[in-house]
């Protein structure tokens, strides 16, 4: 890969990492239009991804201390902030149904799943899906609170974005949504 092809791909992760539109999903098409060598691709998005990671954290950082000094006052019976000691709950049991299914479909999806035909489909599909969930949204105003219920379904929702084309952060947003959740509440437990 040259480095202007890498810079390309880097802005393209950059980008579309922020909005609820699939990262992966755009790689693989800018790859496929690029002609990019596709010998290291999951090595350079692991680095892409990794950035991103990396700038999440940064931007999101007093949140996530918050969480963690909520599970460390927890953890040493002291009092805490119960609405953070939640979001912790309800972050932890969300991630289980991805990583289950991730573990029990990889294979497949990285054989099957990673064309630019299911790519594509998939982006026009979860389109579909957000605007079902912005519409439902606007008849149903959000109305209730995280539970870690509600985590744990959310975080079915993020499983679905194991299929390339998916958003991870849209999923989880159009889930908590569709749930009842704000649009803050979602985005924060999207992106903590």
């Amino acid at each position: 890969m040259d480095f202007l092809s890498a810079i390309i791909l880097g802005l393209v992760q950059g980008i579309t990492e922020f909005l609820p539109i699939s990262s992966t999903g755009h790689l693989v098409l800018v790859r496929q239009f690029m002609e990019v060598d596709m010998a290291h691709s999951l090595a350079i998005d692991g680095v892409l991804h990794l950035a991103t990671t990396l700038a999440i954290t940064i931007y999101f950082w007093s949140d996530i201390w918050s969480l963690i000094q909520a599970l460390i006052r927890k953890m040493g019976r002291l009092p805490t902030n119960e609405k953070d000691v939640l979001l912790l709950y309800a972050l932890v049991v969300g991630t289980i149904p991805a990583v289950v299914l991730g573990l029990l479909l990889e294979g497949f999806i990285v054989a099957h799943m990673q064309t630019t035909v299911v790519v594509a489909s998939v982006l026009f599909l979860a389109s579909i899906f957000f605007m079902y969930t912005e519409w439902r949204y606007y008849l149903n105003p959000p109305s209730g609170q995280l539970t870690v219920k509600k985590g744990l379904l959310i975080g079915v929702f993020q499983a679905m974005a194991l299929i390339p084309g998916f958003s991870r952060s849209g999923s989880t947003l159009a889930g908590g949504m569709l749930l009842g959740l704000s649009r803050l509440e979602s985005a924060r437990f999207s992106f903590c």
